[in-house]
C-alpha cells in the first residue's frame, strides 16, 4: 500500500510538471474565438436618423513547440471577419495576420498557470463596401503587426487546458495601390480557449 501511495504520488508529481516542458507541443485551436454582434444607432439633435448592425467573428488558432521547460515558440493566426449594414448599403471586412510566436508559462505549482504571450508578424485587410446608390468599392491593406498578452491556463489535466486573458494587437498598414492610405490601429480584447499538449 505504502509503494502504491509513493507511485501515486510520483505520478502526480511528474504530471504536475509535464505539461509545459521541453519537447512537448502546444496547440491552440480556439484560443481568441470572439463572436460579437450589435445595433449601432445614430442621433442628431434627439432625431434618429440611421442604424449600423455589425457583426465580428475573430479566430486566432496558434501552434508551438516548448524549446526549453515553460517557453514554447511557433506560428499564431489570426482570421476576422466584420460586417456592418446600414439599410441596403453593406461593408465586409476580412483580416489576416501570421507572427512566429513565443509563450512563457511561469512556473508555479497548481493547476492554475500563468502565461504571457509575444508575436511579431505580417497582417492584412480586404474590405468590401456595396451601396445602394453606387459603384461597389473594394480595397486592400497589409503591413506590420505587433502583438501581447497574458492570462491564465486552468488545467484539467495533462493534456488540455482552458485560457483567459488580454491581448492587445497593434498594426500598421498601407494601401495595395496607393501608399497614401494608411491603417493604423491598436485593438484590446479579451480571449478565451482551449489549448492541447502533447
Amino acid at each position: 500500500m505504502k509503494k502504491f501511495l509513493l507511485f501515486a504520488l510520483l505520478l502526480i508529481c511528474f504530471t504536475g510538471l509535464s505539461q509545459t516542458t521541453k519537447g512537448r507541443f502546444i496547440v491552440s485551436g480556439a484560443a481568441g474565438l470572439q463572436i460579437n454582434a450589435g445595433t449601432i444607432n445614430y442621433e442628431f439633435d434627439g432625431d434618429e436618423f440611421s442604424e449600423t448592425k455589425q457583426t465580428t467573428i475573430q479566430f486566432t488558432p496558434s501552434f508551438g513547440y516548448f524549446v526549453i521547460d515553460n517557453l514554447a515558440v511557433g506560428l499564431s493566426g489570426s482570421i476576422t471577419s466584420t460586417t456592418q449594414k446600414e439599410g441596403d448599403n453593406k461593408l465586409t471586412s476580412t483580416s489576416l495576420a501570421i507572427a512566429p510566436t513565443a509563450m512563457y508559462f511561469f512556473p508555479v505549482d497548481g493547476k492554475i498557470k500563468p502565461f504571457v504571450q509575444v508575436a511579431v508578424g505580417i497582417s492584412s485587410n480586404t474590405s468590401k463596401y456595396v451601396s445602394d446608390i453606387g459603384p461597389d468599392e473594394k480595397d486592400s491593406y497589409s503591413g506590420l503587426l505587433l502583438s501581447g498578452g497574458g492570462g491564465v491556463a486552468f488545467f484539467i489535466n495533462d493534456n488540455v487546458s482552458f485560457n483567459g486573458g488580454l491581448s492587445y494587437n497593434r498594426s500598421s498598414m498601407k494601401n495595395s495601390d496607393d501608399d497614401d492610405y494608411k491603417i493604423k490601429q491598436g485593438i484590446l480584447s479579451g480571449i478565451i480557449g482551449i489549448s492541447v499538449y502533447f
